[in-house]
């Protein structure tokens, strides 16, 4: 599957039941929440979000400013301010096992609460 930049993706349940974090949020819920972000491949991308059969979009304008406010989570994380809830040092060690590590090929995505 085609990930194209600009969608929100429903992401598979085989995901969900290998990683088994607490934290992590499931497909059902509809607002972009930065404590909830993980790292994941896109392999495990199942499809778009639709709504009434309509892709869910998320703006360009919005996009920039998750991007922009991830990173800044990121960084705070890696000095050691744990603004962020899943265990994403595990969730990223699993990923890197699965899959032969290249660099860019895993992405963090704000997840639905």
């Amino acid at each position: 599957m085609e990930v194209t930049l600009g969608y929100s993706y429903h992401i598979k349940d085989e995901f969900f039941d290998m990683i088994q974090d607490k934290y992590l949020v499931s497909n059902k819920d509809n607002v972009f929440l930065i404590q909830n972000a993980f790292p994941i491949l896109k392999k495990y991308f199942a499809h778009v979000h639709t709504v009434e059969g309509k892709p869910v979009v998320i703006h360009s304008k919005l996009n920039r400013e998750l991007t922009a406010n991830l990173r800044e989570v990121l960084a705070m994380y890696r000095r050691g301010i744990r603004l962020i809830f899943p265990d994403i040092e595990y969730i990223q060690r699993k990923m890197e096992d699965e899959f032969e590590y290249r660099i860019g090929t895993i992405k963090y995505v704000c997840w639905f609460k």
